[in-house]
């Protein structure tokens, strides 16, 4: 075996830390990083279950069922997301999430809201906190994640409220 020559041996000893260093610099970097990556995938997460919520308590309200009930099915379907979902919107400061549900009059020829063809909206409104403590102690906290849908009525509902809004 080769013995390295004296120059390249103060090299190696003199080196010895710098990767350490660089580790250490770089290491809150990459944490910072990571945590952001997995914060947002847990809000793309949340706002996929939030629609997929939505899109089934829309379905629920076809079937000619009332408030309430619609109300616990977008609940229910939300995997505890929307557990503190019982305030109508708009979302208030203290508020994590909003859920409403409105019937609209469809395109009869009467102007009463929830006849078979008329339609039901329900629109929820989620404030998504991050996570992260770096990400918290920005200006923007959390992000509102928000999901909309609506079905028309296949069975009048046993009461029904009229509304300006609708899905689209």
């Amino acid at each position: 075996m080769k013995r390295l020559p004296r120059f390249a041996l103060r090299l190696h000893r003199e080196e010895q830390g710098q990767d350490i260093l660089e580790f250490v610099l770089l290491l809150p970097l990459l944490l910072f990083l990571t945590f952001v990556i997995i914060d947002f995938g847990i809000a793309l997460d949340r706002s996929l279950v939030i629609k997929h919520a939505t899109r089934e308590a829309a379905r629920y309200g076809a079937v000619g069922q009332d408030e309430p009930a619609i109300r616990q099915r977008a609940i229910d379907q939300s995997q505890g997301v929307l557990a503190s979902a019982t305030v109508a919107c708009p979302l208030a400061p203290a508020d994590d999430a909003c859920l409403e549900i409105t019937w609209n009059d469809g395109p009869d020829a009467n102007a009463s809201v929830g006849d078979t063809g008329d339609a039901v909206a329900v629109r929820v409104r989620y404030r998504y906190k991050f996570l992260n403590p770096f990400l918290s102690m920005l200006p923007f906290n959390s992000i509102t994640l928000g999901a909309c849908a609506d079905s028309r009525l296949e069975v009048s509902p046993p009461s029904a409220t009229n509304a300006a809004w609708d899905c689209s």
